[in-house]
């Protein structure tokens, strides 16, 4: 203030006092004040002590330290992978992001950029192994510009942050010891925030159709993080979500258009769930979906109309078996789980009978329906009493029955939506529905058929599940 006149700025002052305060070598400072002295300060030992760290091997692993601390799964990823190789990055269906090395730095939208082509190895390999899943990987790269700044931070608190540690050693009074813990503070300060400005570019693979429906080629997508104060893991997961690089919520209106794009066509009009969300995993020119529920949660949405599409549990000759159209119901993503096209969903719809089938009284002979709540049923229908007799208060209802394994998920459903509901639909009705299942093998089961059962019913939460000689 004693040097600044209308109307310069006094932040131009404490930029010029902070630079000498990096370089000369007899400047020191304190509370505000700056003096020289005759002894010389700690700023030669930290430039000796930099030059340790000239070789990226000597200061990347603060670095990735940092950005693994950073970074967090927080709702959106499942997998978190910094400066790993990309046979360390597992091949499969679940979204991960994969954290490049600045020495492979991005440049805004340049498509050749260090930062992509080493994005395309992981993109196309798996250690020695074609990589599949394509489609479940996003990459998080350094700005070209700004990594420069970020290797001089990281190596000025490595310095300082040794110096700190062998101050015994340098036999550093009281006073230096301070200085040291000081200088250690204002270069972790530096260094994350060069940290969360180097590391700004979100990167993903995509392709999209040509006007004659064949596909172009494969290019990257390139958004830029805007921070705004927020954490690293928030500006990632605002900028996947914003630019649709990974869609958590997706509307039947668009699957039908993946449907009819893709797969109802060369008169088609069936889709294998389980193929569907394979292929969504894999091919970059589907929409990334944030996980398997996305999809689960869209087909249920949209069998709550006739416009999207039918689903069926499986199939048994030309009928289909566990078919929902129109009135809602599970989706599972199961083995013979199939999408069908609407025409062909309302024929099947049209052709089938599903329920539990009653005889009203007034309807004509032959005909039946679903029971619905409210229907006046038959008197010797009506639980509790019969031909007449004065009805009794009820206050306990079981059933039994046996599932066909190969419809069963349709079936399931259809009990559900039938039966249950009745009782859930009423407040402070207690419903309990417990499942119980035997399977039997003379020839015994496979050991991988083990493993995968026990460790789905254990992350199902099933009480008891094993197998017995």
């Amino acid at each position: 203030l004693g040097c600044a006149q209308p109307p310069q700025s006094p932040g131009r002052y404490d930029d010029a006092v902070r630079r000498l305060s990096d370089k000369l070598h007899y400047l020191y400072s304190g509370n505000d004040r700056y003096w020289y002295d005759t002894r010389p300060n700690l700023r030669r030992e930290m430039e000796d002590r930099q030059q340790r760290y000239d070789a990226p091997e000597t200061y990347l692993p603060e670095i990735q330290s940092r950005l693994e601390k950073a970074l967090t799964k927080a709702g959106l990823l499942d997998g978190i992978h910094v400066f790993r190789d990309h046979g360390d990055v597992p091949d499969d269906h679940h979204l991960r992001l994969v954290v490049i090395s600045p020495d492979h730095p991005h440049r805004g939208r340049e498509e050749g950029s260090r930062a992509i082509m080493r994005a395309k190895q992981f993109l196309d390999q798996r250690g020695s192994q074609a990589r599949l899943h394509q489609n479940r990987l996003l990459f998080l790269a350094a700005d070209i510009d700004a990594f420069a700044q970020l290797r001089v931070h990281t190596r000025a608190y490595l310095a300082w942050d040794s110096i700190v540690r062998d101050s015994k050693q340098l036999n550093l009074d009281h006073y230096h010891q301070e200085q040291a813990v000081e200088a250690r503070t204002t270069a972790d300060r530096r260094l994350q925030e060069a940290l969360l400005q180097t590391y700004c570019w979100l990167l993903a693979p995509r392709q999209e159709l040509s006007a004659k429906g064949g596909l172009l080629p494969q290019y990257w997508e390139a958004e830029r993080l805007e921070r705004g104060g927020q954490h690293l893991t928030d500006a990632v997961k605002n900028a996947a979500i914003d630019s649709e690089m990974v869609i958590p919520r997706w509307a039947p209106v668009h699957l039908k258009r993946v449907l009819d794009e893709f797969y109802f066509v060369g008169g088609k009009d069936e889709a294998a769930t389980s193929r569907l969300w394979d292929d969504i995993s894999r091919y970059t020119y589907l929409p990334r979906l944030r996980d398997r529920s996305v999809l689960t949660a869209t087909i249920e949405a949209g069998l709550m109309h006739r416009d999207f599409f039918g689903l069926a549990s499986g199939r048994e000759g030309e009928s289909y078996t566990g078919l929902l159209f129109g009135d809602g119901g599970g989706a599972y993503l199961a083995e013979g789980e199939v999408l069908i096209a609407p025409d062909a969903a309302q024929q099947a719809a049209s052709t089938a009978t599903v329920g539990i089938e009653y005889d009203q009284g007034n309807t004509s002979p032959g005909t039946s329906r679903v029971a619905e709540p409210g229907d006046t049923l038959p008197q010797d229908e009506v639980p509790g009493t019969g031909h007449g007799t004065a009805a009794t208060t009820v206050t306990r209802f079981y059933a039994a029955t046996r599932l066909d394994p190969i419809g069963a998920k349709g079936e399931f459903s259809t009990i559900v939506d039938e039966v249950v509901q009745n009782f859930t639909a009423k407040y402070g009705t207690e419903v309990s529905i417990r499942i119980e299942i035997e399977a039997t093998d003379r020839n015994g089961f496979a050991d991988q058929v083990q493993r995968t059962v026990r460790e789905n019913c254990r992350t199902l939460g099933f009480n008891s599940a094993d197998f017995e000689e």
